[in-house]
């Protein structure tokens, strides 16, 4: 078991209730109690959108799994007619290579899925000990979170020396206001991209037009690698719907809008302008951060980022006054 990622993933959904139990506390005057149904109400939230929007995205990934070797061979029986057009008949053999070996992965991907499981369930303690931490450890370290979160943070700012009060105050809540920002960000370019994808692709006449439009949408937390797969994705999808050339056409047209408006628009305006990086510091971060510590790396880059960015700042104002 993880107790980093336990701690941070407590730390960071304590952090999003936070706003939502402040306000119940003036409404039920008890702290406690305030902690509590903002928990409540969270996990009635998140059960509800899983009852309602799971099976409808589920079903639709089903059916994307499902076509995915046959798109794969659509594309290559194309791409293989298309090079013998151009004398390029002496790459096939290694054309063929890559076409066996994705359609082995893809058509292995239930049995590896399987053997995943079977090593979790031969774990044994291990599945047993993830599982209470995810549905007991970690709630119940939310809860007393949201519940002492003023004095959590007043008893910090205590330790630290007096010459250091001021400066930790202002980087706090500095730091607060960016991520907060961030984060509404980041959520509004992740919906209104998935909503453009969608529609441009249903449009375009892709039979699997909602399960790749919601995939690309949230592949936005992966800088470049995450473009590159849905596009991968949707040129295999376009060439089997509407054959080599259109397939192509569309795939490309698509994906060139939803860059710039993602790239030129959005994740500029929505996420780096608001958390006062660049957008290279935002990309780099997210590398770097990605590289080191996996998924809990992409969650915190941008928090640490933006406090280093706050320390950086203060320490530069204090030098200079």
């Amino acid at each position: 078991m993880d107790i980093i990622l336990l701690f941070f993933s407590a730390f960071f959904f304590a952090y999003l209730l936070e706003p939502l139990c402040s306000r119940t506390e003036i409404v039920c005057n008890s702290r406690a109690i305030a902690s509590l149904l903002a928990i409540v109400f969270a996990l009635l939230m998140v059960t509800i959108l899983a009852l309602v929007l799971l099976p409808l995205i589920e079903s639709e990934f089903q059916k994307l799994r499902e076509r995915l070797p046959l798109m794969i061979s659509v594309a290559h029986s194309h791409l293989m007619h298309h090079l013998n057009e151009l004398n390029l008949i002496g790459k096939a053999d290694l054309i063929e290579d890559v076409k066996s070996k994705v359609l082995e992965l893809a058509s292995n991907y239930k049995e590896k899925i399987s053997g995943y499981a079977l090593s979790f369930i031969l774990g044994g303690t291990n599945i047993i000990l993830d599982a209470i931490g995810w549905l007991v450890i970690v709630p119940v370290t939310v809860f007393y979170l949201l519940k002492d979160w003023g004095k959590i943070f007043s008893n910090c700012k205590q330790i630290l020396p007096l010459r250091l009060k001021n400066i930790a105050t202002a980087v706090a809540s500095e730091t607060d206001k960016k991520l907060k920002l961030y984060l509404k960000g980041q959520f509004y370019t992740i919906c209104t991209m998935a909503i453009f994808y969608s529609i441009a692709l249903f449009i375009a006449g892709y039979e699997n037009w909602l399960s790749i439009g919601i995939l690309s949408g949230l592949l936005l937390i992966l800088p470049y690698v995450g473009f590159v797969i849905s596009m991968l994705i949707s040129l295999l999808a376009g060439i089997l719907d509407l054959g080599f050339v259109q397939g192509a056409i569309a795939t490309i047209l698509v994906f060139s809008i939803g860059q710039f408006i993602e790239g030129f628009l959005l994740t500029p305006k929505l996420v780096g302008d608001t958390v006062g990086l660049h957008p290279l510091a935002v990309i780099f971060s997210l590398l770097i951060f990605g590289s080191i510590l996996g998924f809990t790396g992409l969650l915190i880059a941008i928090p640490i980022t933006a406090i280093i960015s706050s320390l950086s700042a203060q320490a530069l104002r204090s030098d200079f006054s």
